[in-house]
């Protein structure tokens, strides 16, 4: 093992666990935003996160899968990202813009590449993996009962998904962010007239 190496793997020790994976995918990020995903390499984001290709390969099988792992490492939403304005509606368009940030930070051709990448494996179900994209919605209707704006008990996890879904279903579509308009028609025009019918108070 050359000195080089012995330095990495003393490195990868100390940033095992967590704080690697956290490295790898910064490097990730800003890789896609220097130079684009096909031009992207494990060689690249290694030298990027201060690791080495080796380490990359013991996680993930390739790029795509590397590139993915970046992605849903931000969906759901971090618990401290989460808004917490005080208000729901408020709280619901900042969490949908904040989903369209994430789409804007991984790029519309990124998702191209990756729907070519993955042939037949659904994009959707791979990047929202059941269960998780309910995380952001469930948090924020959780403050808002406990502030009295509505009850939670005729609310289904339907229902609860349904923003999300409604902005996945616009990203796919047009392979593009979501327009802040789109984002308003969904929480004003559908979301909260629909909550108001089973939960939603005043």
């Amino acid at each position: 093992m050359s000195e080089k190496t012995k330095e990495e793997a003393k490195s990868d020790i100390r940033r095992r666990g967590h704080h690697l994976e956290a490295a790898i995918y910064q490097a990730v990020w800003e890789e896609l935003a220097a130079v684009g995903f096909p031009r992207l390499t494990m060689e690249s984001v290694a030298a990027r996160a201060n690791t080495s290709k080796p380490v990359l390969y013991r996680r993930y099988a390739n790029k795509t899968e590397l590139v993915l792992g970046a992605i849903q490492s931000r969906i759901p939403t971090p618990e401290d990202e989460i808004p917490n304005t005080g208000e729901l509606r408020q709280d619901l368009l900042e969490a949908l813009a904040n989903m369209n940030r994430n789409v804007e930070r991984f790029g519309s051709d990124t998702i191209r590449c990756l729907l070519v990448e993955l042939d037949n494996r659904p994009l959707s179900a791979t990047l929202f993996p059941k269960g998780r994209s309910s995380h952001t919605m469930k948090t924020i209707l959780g403050r808002a009962e406990a502030r009295g704006e509505l009850s939670m008990d005729r609310i289904s996890t339907r229902i609860m998904a349904m923003p999300v879904d409604l902005m996945r279903h616009e990203i796919f579509l047009s392979s593009e962010t979501v327009s802040p308009e789109t984002i308003r028609e969904i929480i004003d025009e559908l979301f909260l007239p629909l909550l108001r019918t089973v939960g939603l108070k005043g």
